[in-house]
């Protein structure tokens, strides 16, 4: 239970990342992602191997999100110029 609440928070939290910052942002985000999972497995007093799948957890579902928030803000992005392109066109039909 623990380990899918890690995920979901990971994944989440690359999310929103993604939507706003480059890729490099990853590295330090994995490190604070790594060290409070580590703190968390400590102190649930998880097994070696169970942390360790928990740690490769954390960090597939942050670089997972990270990629889900980029193709949002992509789309989004996109979406915006369109409309600002069917603005324009409209206000040159009207002028």
């Amino acid at each position: 239970m623990a380990t899918m609440v890690i995920a979901i928070i990971c994944f989440m939290f690359g999310a929103g990342l993604g939507s706003r910052h480059r890729v490099f942002v990853l590295i330090p985000a994995g490190i604070v992602a790594f060290g409070t999972v580590a703190g968390i497995a400590f102190s649930g007093h998880f097994g070696i191997w169970r942390l360790l799948l928990t740690e490769l957890i954390a960090l597939t579902a942050l670089q997972m999100g990270y990629l889900v928030g980029v193709v949002v803000a992509a789309a989004m992005k996109s979406q915006k110029q369109k409309d600002m392109a069917d603005i324009s066109t409209k206000a040159q039909r009207l002028s």
